[in-house]
C-alpha cells in the first residue's frame, strides 16, 4: 500500500485548492496509527487568516456518527434498545401520521428509514430548549412512506436522537458530547456551541458570488438551525481530533488511553449492513449502517460520512482492513471536486480501493415519458420532470434555502438506467449528482431521489 508524508500532503492539497476554487481546507490522513496533516488557503476571504492544521471547520452531518455513538453507549448501558419505539422514551413526540408516531424506533432514526420528512430547519432560538421546540413542531412533519419501507435522508431523526440522549442522561446533548466523547478521547479542539468559537482558530463558510461563480463570498448563514445541532448544525473540530474519534471505532470502541467508550458489539453493529440502497447509489454507497454509510468499492468495503452546512463541507472515508482513513474539511468552493481529487491521490492508493464511477448516460436507452414525468414535492420544495418530445428536463424550486437542498434551474437529464439519470450541464457540482427514481407503481415511479432524499410524486 502507498504511504504519504506531510510535505507530499501539503503539495496535494495546495494544488487541488487552486483547481477547485476552495478558500481553505485541512486534510488529515490516518495510516495505521500514524496521523499526517496538511492545511492550505484561508479561513476567511475577507480577513485572509491562513488555515492551519489546528483550525476548526464545521463537520456538518459527520456529527451524526457522534450522536449515534452516544445512543449506542446508552444501548450498552441497557438504558435503551434499538427497536424500542421512540414514544416510550419521549412520550410527547409526534409526527403528522399517528401510526408512524407510535411505531418509529431508534433503529429507524439511525438508518434514515423512519419515513418522516426530515429537513425541518426552523429558527427555534439558541437556548438549551432549541431542539425540544423544533421537535414539538414535528407534529406537522409529513410522512413520505411507512417506517422501515425504504430510506430517505432525515435530519430531524438525528435531532430526535440527540434529545433521547438528553432525556436518558439528564444532560444536554452538548454536555454529553463533551463528557462522553470529546474529553475521554482527548479531543481538545472540538466544540458544539457557537459561542465556543472564540476560544479557537475557526473557519467561516463561503458561497459563490451569483455573478462570478468562481469568486467566494462569506456565507449569509454561519450556522444552520441550532435545534438541529445533533444532526450537524453546529459542531466544529480540527482533523486530528476527528481522527481520534475514528481510531476509537477502528479499535473496537477503545480510546487511545485504553478507556472503553463503546462495546465491540456496538461498534460492529454501527458498521453492519442495515439497509440496502438503490442500485448505483452516489459516492459508491451500497448500504446504510447505524449512522455510517457503507460502500462496496473496487478492492474492498469502505465506510464513512459526509457533511455540509451553508458554505462548509466535510468528507470522511475509512478502510478498516488497512487502518486507513482520510478526512477533508473545507469552507466553500467546489468542495466535492476537491474531495474526489484528494481521495484519488491519497485514500484510494493507500487503502488499495477505488470508488466506482457513476454510469454514463446510455443513448440507446428508451424511457417511457409517463413513467418519470410529473411533479415531486417535499417540505419547502418541488421538483418537476418534463419531456419535450426529444429530451427530459428537471427543474427544482426551493422555498427556503436553509432546508439542505438547493434550487436547480431547468436542466436536461439523460438516463443511464431505467431508474437513474445524469444531469447534462457545465455546472460541475450539479453534473456530479444523479437522479434516482424509486417505487414503481402501476408503470410510474412514486419517488424521485436527489442526494439520498426522496420526494414523493404529487402529480
Amino acid at each position: 500500500m502507498a504511504t504519504v508524508n506531510d510535505v507530499t500532503l501539503n503539495k496535494i492539497l495546495k494544488a487541488a485548492l487552486r483547481r477547485h476554487h476552495v478558500p481553505g481546507a485541512t486534510l488529515t490522513v490516518l495510516d495505521g496509527n500514524r496521523v499526517t496533516e496538511a492545511a492550505a488557503g484561508v479561513l476567511n476571504v475577507d480577513t485572509g487568516v491562513p488555515a492551519t492544521t489546528d483550525s476548526l471547520f464545521q463537520i456538518g452531518s459527520i456529527t451524526k456518527i457522534f450522536t449515534t455513538s452516544l445512543v449506542m453507549q446508552l444501548v450498552d448501558e441497557a438504558k435503551v434498545s434499538l427497536d424500542q419505539p421512540v414514544r416510550e422514551l419521549i412520550p410527547w413526540f409526534a409526527v403528522a401520521d399517528r401510526t408512524a408516531t407510535k411505531s418509529i424506533t431508534l433503529r429507524h432514526l439511525m438508518t434514515h428509514t423512519s419515513g418522516v420528512e426530515g429537513d425541518l430547519f426552523l429558527d427555534t432560538g439558541s437556548g438549551d430548549d432549541a431542539t425540544e421546540k423544533l421537535l414539538r413542531a414535528a407534529r406537522f412533519a409529513p410522512q413520505l412512506y411507512p417506517p422501515g419501507e425504504r430510506m430517505s435522508y432525515c435530519n430531524l431523526g438525528f435531532a430526535l436522537l440527540g434529545h433521547v440522549v438528553h432525556a436518558m442522561t439528564g444532560k444536554s446533548w452538548d454536555t454529553a458530547m463533551r463528557q462522553r466523547l470529546f474529553k475521554p478521547l482527548g479531543m481538545t479542539h472540538a466544540l458544539t456551541r457557537p459561542e465556543d468559537t472564540l476560544r479557537f482558530r475557526c473557519a467561516i463558510g463561503h458561497v459563490a458570488d451569483p455573478a462570478q461563480p468562481t469568486v467566494m463570498r462569506l456565507s449569509p448563514m454561519p450556522w444552520l438551525s441550532l435545534g438541529q445541532r445533533a444532526a450537524g448544525a453546529t459542531p466544529m473540530m480540527r482533523g486530528a481530533d476527528l481522527m481520534r474519534f475514528v481510531r476509537m471505532h477502528l479499535d473496537g470502541g477503545i480510546s487511545q488511553t485504553g478507556e472503553r467508550l463503546l462495546s465491540r458489539r456496538s461498534v460492529r453493529a454501527m458498521q453492519s449492513r442495515q439497509v440496502r440502497l438503490s442500485p448505483d447509489a452516489p459516492r459508491g454507497m451500497s448500504h446504510w449502517g447505524l449512522g455510517w454509510f457503507l460502500g462496496d468499492w473496487d478492492g474492498g468495503r469502505v465506510f464513512g460520512h459526509d457533511g455540509g452546512t451553508v458554505g462548509q463541507y466535510a468528507f470522511l472515508r475509512i478502510h478498516a482492513p488497512s487502518r486507513t482513513a482520510v478526512a477533508l474539511l473545507t469552507n466553500g468552493g467546489d468542495a466535492g471536486a476537491l474531495a474526489d481529487d484528494v481521495f484519488e491521490t491519497t485514500f484510494e492508493p493507500m487503502a488499495g480501493v477505488h470508488q466506482p464511477a457513476l454510469p454514463a448516460a446510455d443513448p440507446a436507452l428508451r424511457i417511457a415519458p409517463d413513467t418519470v414525468t410529473g411533479t415531486y414535492a417535499r417540505l419547502g420544495g418541488r421538483t418537476t420532470v418534463t419531456h419535450d418530445g426529444a429530451r427530459f428536463w428537471l427543474e427544482q424550486t426551493v422555498l427556503d434555502p436553509s432546508l439542505g437542498f438547493g434550487p436547480i434551474p431547468r436542466t436536461e437529464i439523460r438516463f443511464a438506467r431505467r431508474h437513474l439519470a445524469r444531469f447534462v450541464t457545465e455546472n460541475a457540482p450539479l453534473a456530479r449528482n444523479q437522479v434516482n427514481f424509486e417505487g414503481d407503481a402501476q408503470g410510474r415511479f412514486a419517488f424521485l431521489g436527489l442526494g439520498n432524499r426522496l420526494s414523493p410524486r404529487v402529480a
